[in-house]
């Protein structure tokens, strides 16, 4: 390996990794220590791929905020440094290390939603060229009074389950829907995702005789 690659890559093994130690006495100081000079670049480096975690990431920054998100991506960094060029991937070990992160023991729907990083992309869609892959099923343990919601993570993302079923048992599903947005955008501050839903609530058939009229 030629003297100017190992370089190369030492040098940016200290940047990835915020020890600029064993390279800077290779450093020209010019008025700061090596340590110094490579210390730059790790601060530089450290902020562009915390944001780069924010883009990947926004609904967690946004559950848990942006002083909380910053330390989390630091301690991520370090666990699991970048190795690559190209930031694609970044962030894959996210969900398994939230799951052994003690800060975030307290969160434990964070892991989850790291896992669904993928969940804003759509895969199908009607009115495109290709058709739709539509899933149908059964199921015959429903009752009446069973509620479905279904929404995107710019509505769900900021309730707990218990607290979407307290909502939508204690409401009528337009009152709940209007509820449920209207929370979503307050803790959203402002910065929140596009929402859709829809709540559908097993009503009892009408008994034979006792149809309505239009």
């Amino acid at each position: 390996m030629s003297e100017l690659r190992e370089l190369q890559r030492a040098f940016a093994a200290a940047v990835l990794d915020g020890h600029p130690g064993e390279i800077a006495p290779r450093i020209r100081a010019r008025g700061l220590d090596g340590a110094e000079r490579v210390q730059i670049y790790c601060n530089n480096a450290r902020v562009s791929l915390t944001q780069a975690l924010a883009d990947v990431f926004p609904v967690i920054e946004r559950l848990v905020g942006d002083a909380f998100f910053a330390q989390l991506a630091r301690t991520f960094l370090r666990a699991h440094p970048s190795r690559s060029g190209n930031l694609h991937g970044l962030g894959r070990e996210m969900a398994l290390f939230l799951c052994g992160l003690p800060e975030a023991r307290a969160l434990p729907y964070l892991a989850d939603v790291a896992a669904g990083r993928y969940k804003n992309i759509l895969v199908s869609a009607l009115g495109i060229n290709k058709k739709p892959k539509v899933e149908i099923g059964e199921d015959a343990s429903l009752r009446t009074g069973d509620i479905f919601l279904l929404s995107s993570d710019g509505l769900w993302a900021y309730f707990e389950d218990e607290e979407l079923v307290e909502i939508l048992h204690q409401l009528p599903p337009r009152e709940a829907s209007e509820q449920l947005v209207s929370l979503a955008r307050e803790r959203g501050e402002g910065r929140g995702d596009n929402m859709s839903l829809a709540i559908i609530k097993l009503e009892p058939q009408p008994r034979a005789g006792h149809a309505r009229r239009g």
